[in-house]
């Protein structure tokens, strides 16, 4: 746009400056030398202007291209930053689920020890009976043996249904053993002890 101004300004004012010319070299004769310097002095302003006027749209033209240039600039850096914040919206959305997977996995694993201890105080409390429950036949026995041991007339029957009860007795204790050892290692957790009545014969 500022080409085809300056252009059509150059070609006014080389045609004037050659009508005037051609009309001065007629009629120099009629011309007034007044005159002559008035329009040497008036090109010489247009030839002025038309100088700076191209210098203006130089620059102007230089300012564009620097104002572009730094659009483009900031255009990199828009696009630059709009690429790390889906970036950075990526990672939370996947810190996010991260943090819910580990809570729901902290959730189960709670149930399970919840469920765990309750199974193990279940079996605590129906082991603690059964060792009651031995006991107190083992006590029971004892008694029942001494009673059998005043009669003189029994004591071989005795003795040896004592015996064979012993034996029950033990391999009872051993299998609640086996059955401690067993739940022992399922939860990992206490270590109980229990005491067991033991007749001395």
């Amino acid at each position: 746009m500022w080409l085809l101004v300056l252009t059509i300004l150059s070609n006014i004012c080389f045609g004037f400056l050659l009508d005037v010319r051609t009309q001065s070299s007629r009629n120099a004769e009629f011309i007034d030398e007044d005159l002559v310097t008035i329009l040497d002095a008036k090109v010489k302003a247009l030839s002025s202007n038309y100088h700076n006027l191209l210098i203006t749209v130089q620059n102007d033209r230089s300012e564009i291209d620097s104002l572009n240039k730094q659009n483009q600039v900031l255009n990199q850096r828009l696009n630059k930053t709009e690429d790390n914040v889906e970036k950075l919206i990526t990672n939370e959305e996947s810190l996010t689920h991260q943090i819910l997977a580990l809570q729901n996995n902290s959730l189960q694993q709670q149930r399970e020890l919840d469920k765990e201890k309750s199974t193990s105080k279940k079996s605590r409390n129906s082991m603690e009976s059964s060792f009651t429950l031995l006991n107190n036949l083992l006590q029971e026995l004892t008694n029942s043996t001494s009673i059998g041991f005043e009669n003189l007339n029994d004591n071989v029957l005795k003795e040896k249904q004592l015996l064979i009860v012993r034996d029950e007795m033990r391999k009872f204790e051993k299998r609640i053993k086996q059955r401690i050892n067993s739940s022992r290692g399922k939860t990992g957790r206490c270590i109980y002890a229990f005491y067991v009545y033991r007749p001395t014969f």
